[in-house]
Formats: C-alpha cells, sequence, structure tokens
C-alpha cells in the first residue's frame, strides 16, 4: 500500500474511499445522471431536418464546453427539491434552456468580435459566415423560447426574459466603452452581471421556484447564483492575460486587442478601486 508522508504525519489512504469521485466530479455527483440526460438532450431533440443545420448543431454541442449553467441549475435544483420528489422534466427542460442561451450568445459574441476560434475550433462566423452565425444564434434563442414555454411558470418566464435583456444590455455597454480609458469598476461589474452573472443568477433562483420553495430561499439562490457568476468572469478575463491560447482554445489577449478593459487592466490602473456599494452585501 502507498503511502503518503507530511511534515507531521503519515497519511493512509483509506481503502473505503478509493475510486470516488474527487474535486469537480465530486461536486457534480449529485447530478451526474441529470447532467447526461441534458447532454441527450441537446445530441437528439435540436436535431433539424436540414442537414446543414444540423451540422451546425453538431459543431456547437460537440465543441465540448464545461456545462457550468447547467450544474448550477440542477444542483440548485436538487438543493431545494423534497427528499420525497424526483427531479422532473421540468428541471431537465430548465437546464436545457439556460445552456442554449448561453450558446446562442457565445455564437452572436464572436461575430460582434469577429473571433476566429472557440474551445480550440473554427467558430461558425469564420468556417463559414457572418450571416449564418447570426442565423445560428437566432435560432438557439428560439429553441430555448420553446423550451422555456414548456415549463409554464410565468416567474420563470419573466426571470429569463430579463436575461436576454441583461445580455444585449452588456453587449451594447461592452461596445460603448471600447477603447474607453474612463472605465471603472461600476462600469466593469455591472457589464459583467449583465453579460455573465444574470444568466447564473436564473439558474440557480428558478429550480427553487420550480419547486415551490420560500422568497428568503429563492432570494439566497439569486444572490449565490450573481456572485458565482462575477466569480467567473474574474476568473476568466484573468486567465485572458495569463493563459496560454492552447489552454483557452481561442487567441490569449483578445480582449485588450479589443479594446476591451476587464479586471487585470483596471487593477493596474488608476481606475477607482471601490466597489460599488450594492455589491459589498
Amino acid at each position: 500500500m502507498t503511502t503518503y508522508k507530511s511534515t507531521s504525519k503519515t497519511i493512509e489512504p483509506n481503502p473505503e474511499r478509493e475510486g470516488e469521485p474527487t474535486g469537480l466530479s465530486a461536486i457534480l455527483e449529485p447530478v451526474s445522471k441529470e447532467i447526461a440526460a441534458v447532454e441527450q438532450y441537446l445530441e437528439t431533440n435540436l436535431i433539424d431536418d436540414n442537414p446543414f443545420v444540423a451540422e451546425l448543431l453538431v459543431q456547437i454541442f460537440k465543441a465540448g464546453g464545461k456545462r457550468i449553467r447547467v450544474a448550477i441549475a440542477l444542483l440548485c435544483s436538487r438543493a431545494t427539491n423534497r427528499k420525497d420528489m424526483e427531479f422532473s422534466r421540468l428541471h431537465i427542460i430548465l437546464a436545457v434552456l439556460t445552456e442554449l442561451i448561453h450558446a446562442a450568445s457565445l455564437v452572436h459574441d464572436d461575430v460582434i468580435d469577429t473571433a476566429s476560434t472557440r474551445r480550440g475550433q473554427e467558430t461558425i462566423n469564420k468556417r463559414w459566415n457572418d450571416r449564418v452565425a447570426v442565423l445560428m444564434g437566432d435560432l438557439l434563442f428560439a429553441q430555448a423560447s420553446i423550451c422555456l414555454s414548456r415549463i409554464m411558470n410565468p416567474v420563470v418566464v419573466g426571470i429569463y426574459g430579463q436575461v436576454l435583456g441583461d445580455l444585449c444590455s452588456g453587449e451594447l455597454r461592452q461596445m460603448r466603452n471600447q477603447f474607453s480609458t474612463v472605465v471603472d469598476w461600476d462600469g466593469y461589474l455591472q457589464k459583467s452581471i449583465n453579460k455573465t452573472a444574470s444568466l447564473f443568477a436564473a439558474g440557480s433562483q428558478s429550480g427553487a421556484i420550480l419547486n415551490a420553495q420560500s422568497d428568503n430561499v429563492i432570494a439566497s439562490l439569486k444572490s449565490y447564483g450573481l456572485n458565482l457568476g462575477l466569480c467567473f468572469q474574474l476568473v476568466d478575463d484573468l486567465l485572458d492575460v495569463t493563459a496560454t491560447s492552447a489552454k483557452l482554445g481561442k487567441p490569449a489577449g483578445g480582449d485588450l486587442r479589443s479594446g476591451v478593459i476587464t479586471a487585470p487592466a483596471l487593477s493596474f490602473s488608476n481606475a477607482r478601486t471601490k466597489f460599488p456599494s450594492s455589491l459589498n452585501s
């Protein structure tokens, strides 16, 4: 038996724990079956009669991706589900529509940013053209709308409707501030909320809504998703200036080349570093 020595004591492996999932796998283990169901839905339910559209869908959803938003929606649904209840079809659809909105926004982002690679492969706009990419993003948004209609919950519909508005508002804010030298933390965080954290918050709270949880629980999960989304964006922006292109699956340093001021640049600038009071809580 292998032992692992430290400066204080010898640690013997626990045979009962060998083979158990660790790290991210351990976190996702409670919803691993549901994540697989989402993947199956994306691979089978979105197939189009048009072979060209089917090829585009395969390129988008076979390119990988961490499915973090899917996992958050499912984990929060699991955490707020009563023990005597199984996951419903609506929880799976909720996770699917969250991923569809994310995928659609990436396709449109690639057009706006004239990106040529994502996740290590050519973007749709690079492989074909901008018109195809815009229409494909629209198709994914339409598929998300169909999923949302199947949930038939007006509160969830309103939340995801706000997400769509936030995505557009965030992109417009970023375009407006392109190559601007007056971007501050308030503007950066608001843009990050709109473009990233809003969808995290929607996925984290909507499962609790479907589970008929209290307003306090729903509000707490919304706050959790919002802050997790901000952390996710901060790390993503940091990797853009510290990771290699091979690791990112796209050219490193793309933000600065595009004139987009993010957290790393703000940290080394003379911009105001006090966070908005509304986010300190």
